[in-house]
């Protein structure tokens, strides 16, 4: 009888990706465990009592990667889920990463104007107030504190609400459906369901298999989405063509999806559309980093204004003795 795996070992997804290397040049699996893992040895033994490899890789595992090799095993080869969920892995991460790592300087910027406008109006303003008997002399570094505070208490609950949407499954399953009438999240979920959809379609799995591994994907929970209502629909007997209509994709996905179809290289067509969305994908990223930081400079220079206006407070009073 076949035991169940005894405890989660420790692997890294270096170790996969090195482990994949290997068997594309042809060696045997037991040399490459060995050539690869730390935890060789716990390998080795689990499968001389009979387990399989997938399930002792596997088990236990929190990554994402170690998800998707699980399910892809079930319908191909272990080498083919190796390279296609690395790829799907790799692919997932990158429009996020990018996002992040473009909208952090901005961001800092904007943090930075922000506190130094309070800094000024807590710290300075109120002791250089013995030189000018005008109150509204401030004005201006008033309105922007109000303004400052304002927007960054709503990046704040925007930060939040990100955070509980990648952290909480519940509520992104709940959110879903109403981020999907906004365009950029359209494109942002399109592209991810493009990638992956196309991986697997590359892979020589039919379109009902795709869906319906897909539709298991529940921690990709954007194409989860997606893919339950497409496979559950093509189980009823409805035609595909007719189901992709009603889903709410990027409309150049479902324009280059429909050609996919019409021309029988679908994974070509997907391909050409992942490149082209994350173009567009970009150009939107960087509309709105520039805005974030023209808005963000000019109240920089606003402040230094402030700045200079404080600076010469005593050198009026000292003109008016």
């Amino acid at each position: 009888m076949i035991r169940k795996p005894s405890s989660t070992l420790k692997i890294s997804k270096g170790e996969l990706v090195k482990m994949k290397l290997l068997l594309d040049q042809g060696l045997d699996t037991k040399n490459v465990i060995k050539l690869c893992f730390k935890e060789q040895d716990k390998i080795i033994n689990r499968l001389k009592n009979g387990e399989v490899l997938i399930d002792i890789l596997c088990d236990g595992q929190t990554s994402k990667l170690f998800k998707i090799i699980h399910i892809l095993a079930e319908h191909m080869s272990f080498k083919q889920a190796l390279t296609c969920a690395e790829r799907i892995d790799n692919s997932s991460k990158t429009i996020s990463y990018r996002f992040f790592t473009k909208i952090a300087y901005p961001i800092f910027i904007f943090c930075f104007a922000y506190f130094m406008i309070l800094f000024f109006s807590k710290s300075i303003v109120p002791s250089m107030m013995v030189y000018s008997n005008d109150k509204n002399g401030f004005l201006l570094l008033d309105l922007l504190e109000i303004l400052f505070t304002v927007l960054f208490i709503c990046m704040l609950v925007l930060l939040v609400l990100m955070l509980l949407y990648v952290k909480v499954p519940v509520f992104k399953e709940r959110i879903i459906p109403y981020l999907l009438k906004n365009k950029i999240y359209q494109l942002y979920v399109s592209i991810q369901f493009s990638i992956i959809l196309e991986s697997l379609l590359a892979s020589n799995l039919t379109s009902k298999s795709c869906f319906k591994i897909l539709s298991k994907m529940n921690f990709f929970q954007e194409v989860h989405y997606f893919g339950s209502r497409i496979y559950q629909e093509l189980l009823e007997g409805k035609r595909l063509e007719a189901i992709i209509n009603t889903i709410p994709f990027d409309k150049t996905f479902l324009v280059f999806f429909k050609i996919g179809m019409n021309s029988a290289d679908l994974v070509t067509i997907l391909k050409v559309y992942y490149e082209q969305a994350v173009e567009s994908f970009k150009t939107i990223i960087n509309k709105l980093i520039i805005t974030m930081q023209v808005f963000s400079y000019s109240c920089v220079g606003i402040l230094v204004l402030v700045v200079y206006q404080i600076m010469l407070l005593p050198l009026n009073m000292l003109n008016t003795i």
